[in-house]
């Protein structure tokens, strides 16, 4: 009965029938390290209040408590894929994090957050090992996304995509009417496209201020899924406002305003 065993570090050609399989593992294996940084972060941050006020140590967490904790870490879905977008996944027996943070301590970092559905997005497009590489070139077709699971509309490809090459970065913005005219833009000689496009590493200057805290992009709400949750900041607005439509401006400046930031401004 034994199967074929394949080794889960290399990843097989497209043609190979475990290819898929390879990839999820892949992936099951960074979300996994991913849980347990985003663990450990939030139990440093959780320390803090209560070491600052009272002048006690942490309670530390027990071997049996840390063995309960990679067991749950472990319980994964087969497949990942949409609902680690929308929030973190439960527990299989219903139970509660073991973890119980002070009210006064911050959970939620925003700044961190947009990387995490970015980093998501793009395991989900099948992108997360191109995304960094300033030669990557795809056009979107039925094989890009082989996970079987359906995109969301709002990750749904424009025509641009489907027809002219371009980099995968560009596939992240949630977006559709920025990712075709980015796309149209690119296409274009550099010569003759606006400043900030010019540079050869242009796509790594888009990553960067998507990713950029604060005046990055910021995904409001749990679902990064939804283009209404996301918003400008100032650094990716200086850059890129030529590719954004007025709609999204107006949107992200009233949500600054709410925060007692400034609106959003052509610098320069």
């Amino acid at each position: 009965m034994g199967g074929r065993k394949t080794d889960q570090t290399d990843v097989p050609a497209p043609e190979d029938p475990d290819r898929k399989r390879v990839l999820n593992v892949l992936a099951q294996r960074r979300y996994r390290q991913r849980q347990r940084n985003r663990l450990a972060e939030l139990e440093k941050k959780a320390r803090l209040p209560s070491t600052e006020k009272d002048g006690q140590d942490s309670r530390s967490i027990s071997p049996q408590s840390e063995s309960r904790e990679e067991e749950g870490i472990d319980k994964l879905p087969a497949d990942i894929g949409v609902g680690t977008l929308t929030g973190h996944a439960d527990a299989e027996d219903g139970t509660q994090c073991q973890f119980q943070f002070p009210s006064d301590a911050t959970l939620e970092v925003p700044e961190l957050k947009v990387v995490d559905v970015i980093h998501d997005i793009a395991v989900l497009l099948q992108c997360e090992d191109t995304i960094r590489n300033i030669k990557s070139i795809r056009t979107f077709t039925s094989t890009t996304c082989p996970s079987g699971h359906p995109l969301p509309t709002t990750f749904l490809p424009t025509h641009e995509q489907k027809r002219i090459p371009h980099h995968p970065v560009l596939d992240l913005l949630p977006w559709p009417p920025v990712r075709s005219k980015l796309i149209r833009v690119f296409n274009r000689s550099p010569n003759i496209r606006p400043p900030v496009a010019r540079d050869p590493l242009a796509m790594m200057t888009l990553l960067n201020n998507m990713e950029t805290p604060e005046d990055g992009l910021r995904v409001n709400g749990r679902d990064g899924y939804e283009a209404d949750n996301w918003e400008v900041g100032q650094r990716f607005f200086a850059n890129w406002w030529w590719a954004l439509e007025c709609e999204i401006v107006e949107r992200s400046s009233a949500l600054r305003v709410l925060r007692g930031k400034e609106s959003l401004f052509v610098e320069g």
